[in-house]
């Protein structure tokens, strides 16, 4: 497998995480300090891919195009979070 990378976010030390749901095994990499992470997929090497060469504007949830403040939700994955959370995904809002 592919060396992961330090966290973008806060430079922590990253995992490889299994989910077993059923019969299919999920994976995601996640941030072993701030807990940031990959979304899964049953694709080891995308997951690993993704974490390895995203480079996020670094961000609050409030910030991202994806948060609704009105319910708190991440509308990207239907996630509870919180405006001043550190955001996953990173997309600036579009300036109107």
């Amino acid at each position: 497998m592919t060396k992961l990378k330090r966290c973008p976010f806060c430079g922590g030390e990253a995992s490889l995480e299994v989910i077993r749901e059923n019969e299919v095994a999920f994976c995601c990499v996640e941030c072993d300090q701030c807990g940031i992470s990959t979304y899964s997929s049953t694709n080891m090497k995308e997951v690993v891919d993704i974490w390895n060469t995203r480079t996020p504007e670094i961000m609050r949830c409030g910030e991202c195009s994806f948060y609704e403040a009105y319910d708190n939700l991440c509308k990207f994955n239907d996630v509870l979070s919180c405006s001043d959370w550190f955001c996953r995904y990173g997309r600036k809002r579009e300036e109107k």
